[in-house]
């Protein structure tokens, strides 16, 4: 009896500890599982670690709508004729750049006001001004004159050409069939023969228009100061006989020779051309007023200044009168010579 009971109490005891470990949920799962002989035993599935998965990082996409690019005012091509404020700027610009046989002397210049607007060439103003050279760019008033270089450089990169006030004077004494070509405020035929010579210089073909090319090469001449290395050659031919070319060079002439000009069924116009084209020799051709064709080979020293006339070097028993078709003829060796010192751009004015 008493052993019965004891084991009752057992019993009881192990089902107390059970119903306790159950709700206190401390049970613990068994380690393993008999195998019985006959059955398959499908282990139970490995615990599952749960992973926190990585933040997913936040992209913000800022849409902005593109703007139009800024669109930089036009600048027209500046030619012979055109006058106003960019032809004004223009010949600032080629004065700058030692291209004119004139000075420009801004208002902010320590000499500009010595300088009456309306002085007369003389060579006394290059006194004033300061002279200028292959090897050296000081001049009297430098640091005004490369600040305004600077200047010019920076308006033609936001392509806003504004002249500036000031004053041109002549550099040189020159005769007055050149002096009386000049305005200012107009691309004359003097302004066309500068940018001829400028092209020639830089590269460029040569028109005389100031168009995108040129005012590119002048940016970068403005910007480090290079100044045409090369004295301002200038040719004056007289039809009065005897027949004479003059060659002028920084205001004197240098050099004067006989020469022919067009007979009168075929005459050298008068006028002022800048040198457009030239050949150290050449085969010319054509029909002579009279109908007959002509063939010279081998004419030397050629430089032409308008249409089809030209300076150049021909052979004949004599000079100074008309014998040529147009042409302004020299002897060789003189021509020979004038062919050194002339280049694309020099003006060539012939007159009675």
């Amino acid at each position: 009896m008493i052993v019965q009971w004891i084991r009752f109490q057992r019993s009881v005891l192990a089902a107390a500890s059970s119903l306790f470990l159950l709700l206190t949920g401390c049970a613990t799962a068994p380690t393993h599982h008999a195998v019985t002989a006959g059955t398959t035993s499908t282990p139970l599935p490995a615990p599952t670690k749960t992973v926190d998965p990585l933040p997913v990082p936040t992209v913000t996409v800022s849409i902005q709508k593109s703007l139009p690019p800024v669109k930089k005012p036009a600048i027209p091509l500046i030619s012979q004729g055109d006058h106003g404020k960019y032809a004004l700027w223009l010949n600032e610009a080629l004065a700058e750049l030692g291209y004119l046989p004139l000075s420009f002397l801004s208002a902010g210049s320590p000499s500009s006001n010595t300088v009456p607007a309306n002085a007369p060439p003389t060579n006394t103003m290059n006194a004033v001004y300061g002279s200028r050279s292959a090897n050296s760019s000081k001049i009297s008033g430098g640091s005004t004159r490369i600040s305004l270089d600077n200047l010019f450089a920076r308006q033609l990169q936001s392509h806003e050409l504004n002249p500036q006030s000031g004053t041109f004077v002549w550099k040189y004494d020159f005769p007055k069939s050149l002096t009386e070509l000049w305005n200012p405020e107009v691309d004359t035929v003097i302004t066309k023969g500068a940018v001829m010579s400028f092209e020639r210089m830089h590269g460029l073909a040569v028109d005389g228009i100031a168009g995108p090319e040129v005012r590119a090469a002048m940016e970068k001449a403005l910007q480090v100061d290079e100044l045409d290395p090369r004295p301002y050659v200038y040719v004056d031919v007289t039809k009065s006989k005897p027949e004479l070319l003059h060659l002028w060079e920084n205001g004197k002439i240098i050099y004067t020779t006989l020469c022919n000009t067009g007979i009168a069924q075929s005459p050298t116009p008068n006028g002022t051309w800048p040198i457009y084209l030239r050949y150290r020799s050449q085969t010319m051709k054509g029909v002579n007023p009279w109908g007959t064709p002509y063939d010279d080979p081998g004419v030397p020293y050629v430089n032409y200044f308008y249409e089809g006339c030209a300076v150049h070097g021909f052979p004949r028993a004599s000079y100074g009168f008309p014998q040529s078709l147009g042409c302004v003829e020299l002897p060789i060796s003189h021509a020979a010579y004038v062919w050194t010192i002339l280049h694309y751009g020099t003006l060539v004015t012939v007159q009675a």
